[in-house]
């Protein structure tokens, strides 16, 4: 990681964290699959939904940036920061969602998700 710093600057340093982080994925998915015995195509499959909703949030989140003018301003910053804390947080769990109907609604995490967002939403429901 010194050596991407000296040779390239914070870009190598990020090029140089991503390539230890997709190393060390490899390493765990190897003990994964020795100590449970799952595939590494099984692991795969299991945060497919996951990484497919951070990638699309990911691709939302360049082309907010994109319209949303930078500032300085505190205030300004803090208001960027929560608005794209929202919206990303929004497609993620819409992109999650629809990943998880599509593919046929398997066991996961993904119904408790919907019971805590019914749960969050009858709060604004109004009483008959």
């Amino acid at each position: 990681a010194v050596l991407a710093i000296v040779g390239h600057g914070l870009e190598g340093l990020l090029l140089a964290k991503a390539i230890m982080v997709f190393g060390l994925t490899l390493v765990d998915f190897a003990i994964v699959r020795h100590t449970l015995d799952l595939t590494f195509l099984r692991q795969a499959r299991e945060i497919a939904r996951p990484a497919l909703s951070a990638l699309f949030m990911s691709g939302v989140y360049l082309l907010i940036d994109n319209w949303v003018p930078s500032g300085t301003d505190v205030l300004y910053v803090g208001g960027r920061l929560g608005g794209v804390f929202l919206i990303g947080g929004a497609v993620y769990a819409c992109a999650l969602l629809s990943l998880w109907h599509i593919s046929g609604r398997p066991d996961g995490p993904e119904p408790k998700l919907i019971r805590l967002l019914n749960q969050g939403l009858r709060r604004f429901r109004p009483t008959t």
